[in-house]
């Protein structure tokens, strides 16, 4: 039988597992904007649409119609940033022991392989100074 883990072993794992909460947050605010953008949106077309059925004109509807518009667009760009602010976030624990290393004296292996590569590793390789192994040649 197995021990249980302790509860300092299963804090850390969670520690490092867990998006960060400074940036999970921001992810959280602007899905909250988004929300507010939706109920401002439904509260402001049902007034339109009631306005509309009236017949004024078209002068006394351009603020609500242009209103409409941007709470749309609003809504549209708030849940692409909190959607990429999230994601960015939750990718954030894992991308940290990808950028070091335990022992720089270790070679990079595999880094610039052709069958690997990429646009980022093209980029690390020219930051520490290596050129990438041309598409034909053989790796390290």
């Amino acid at each position: 039988m197995s021990a249980q883990p302790s509860r300092g072993e299963v804090d850390a794992v969670l520690r490092r597992a867990l998006p960060p909460r400074r940036r999970a947050s921001i992810g959280v605010v602007l899905g909250v904007f988004a929300d507010l953008c939706v109920v401002g949106l439904l509260a402001l077309s049902m007034w339109l649409i009631v306005r509309a059925g009236e017949q004024p004109p078209i002068l006394h509807l351009t603020f609500a119609i242009v209103g409409v518009r941007a709470l749309a667009i609003g809504r549209a760009a708030c849940r692409y940033a909190g959607r990429r602010a999230r994601h960015d976030a939750a990718r954030a624990p894992r991308a940290a022991p990808l950028t070091t290393r335990a022992n720089p004296a270790l070679p990079l292996s595999g880094l610039c392989h052709p069958q690997r590569i990429d646009c980022r590793e093209q980029n690390v390789c020219r930051w520490r100074g290596r050129k990438p192994a041309p598409s034909g040649a053989p790796g390290p």
